[in-house]
């Protein structure tokens, strides 16, 4: 059998063929980004958050009308208004138990199952009284936040640590307009309030 060596052998066809396939598709997909409408792009955004449940929607942005309250009830220093109910629902609390520093009363709180968490509200303080949180428009009235147990919650630090049960939960909490030293004065008030999870 004679070799017509006019025609190169058939492996060498091929090799050149196999490039120009992968020439032509790589041209091609280099190219779709230079037409309209043959691409795009994903956004893909997230949080990974420690902590042992989620803090509802509902909860993350509420309104507290205190009302109308007559000054007559905040004659001296220390005399209070009617207290509001507010809550903070917690979701999908797990068991993962946990543990708290007690800063009030010294010590650990823990348990195995359950989370242990401690709640800070974030807001300016009443320079007369800095467990109080300062209503902004008036002068001499403070705003106090109590937890379930009647416990007052100092703006800015940790609360008592509170246990959860796993699966949903609500914490109870008032807000209670207090009489400070100073001036009495009348007209609308304000404050915003942040407040936070601690989970250690």
């Amino acid at each position: 059998m004679t070799y017509n060596k006019q025609w190169p052998p058939l492996t060498m066809y091929i090799h050149v063929m196999l490039c120009i396939v992968i020439f032509t598709c790589a041209s091609a997909r280099a190219d779709d980004w230079n037409v309209e409408g043959e691409h795009g792009e994903l956004h893909v955004y997230g949080a990974l958050t420690e902590g042992a449940c989620q803090i509802n929607m509902e909860s993350r942005d509420q309104q507290i009308d205190l009302g109308y309250i007559s000054n007559s009830a905040l004659r001296h220093p220390g005399d209070s208004g009617k207290p509001v109910y507010f809550e903070i629902k917690l979701d999908r609390c797990i068991r993962s138990g946990g543990v708290q520093t007690d800063r009030y009363k010294g010590g650990l709180v823990w348990d195995s199952q359950q989370p242990v968490v401690t709640l800070s509200f974030l807001a300016q303080s009443d320079p007369a009284m800095p467990t109080l949180i300062k209503a902004n428009g008036i002068s001499g009235l403070g705003l106090r936040i109590e937890d379930s147990l009647h416990r007052t919650v100092t703006p800015g630090e940790r609360g008592e640590p509170l246990f959860l049960t796993p699966g949903s939960n609500v914490l109870a909490y008032t807000v209670t307009p207090v009489r400070t030293e100073g001036l009495l004065t009348t007209g609308f008030f304000q404050a915003t309030v942040n407040f936070q999870v601690n989970y250690d």
